[in-house]
């Protein structure tokens, strides 16, 4: 059975889409309780629009592989999907504890390669007065005749706090009680 009048129309597939390369220029900063994460869009989409970011986190300086990957919203940009956002502030972070944190890309193929992982430290900015002990007085004192028709009290009150000295004296005109209080701690 012959056919004849029948062309062969070449077909070409469409490319298959692949997963996106790693996010660029992928940097944290760390603020109170939180990381805020930036990064420029991978040099490769894989063929595919990026659809969402993903970001991982974990205490130290690695995130372990298993750690689940956490989808980053749409921001307030002009864009309707998450694909094109280039920063996210991870919140909740525990102060005085080093995170390290990683991002990817996402697209229909999946996910992408992360790029490589970042670590912050989140703190409070306001850190407590160090503490170097309490104020000891060391005092002394005299009672001198001023020479004229009142007695004259003369002292010196010094302050030692964490082997530091500060000196202060002070003098008062009257009559000489006949109990004195010089200093009190």
């Amino acid at each position: 059975m012959a056919l004849s009048g029948l062309s062969i129309l070449p077909f070409v597939l469409p490319a298959q889409a692949q997963t996106p390369g790693a996010p660029r220029s992928f940097a944290v900063a760390a603020g109170d309780t939180q990381a805020t994460l930036s990064w420029a869009a991978p040099a490769s989409d894989g063929g595919a629009q990026i659809t969402k970011c993903q970001y991982r986190q974990a205490a130290g300086v690695t995130v372990p592989s298993g750690t689940a990957w956490i989808d980053i919203a749409d921001g307030p940009d002009t864009g309707t999907d998450a694909g094109d956002e280039t920063s996210y502030t991870v919140s909740s972070l525990t102060n005085a504890t080093q995170f390290a944190l990683e991002i990817r890309a996402y697209d229909s193929a999946g996910g992408g390669t992360a790029a490589d992982p970042r670590t912050a430290t989140p703190t409070s900015g306001v850190y407590a007065a160090p503490s170097f002990g309490t104020w000891r007085n060391i005092c002394t004192g005299t009672v001198t005749d001023a020479g004229g028709s009142a007695p004259f009290m003369d002292f010196t009150r010094k302050r030692q706090w964490a082997g530091l000295r500060r000196s202060s004296s002070a003098s008062a005109r009257g009559s000489a009680p006949s109990t004195a209080s010089w200093c009190t701690s």
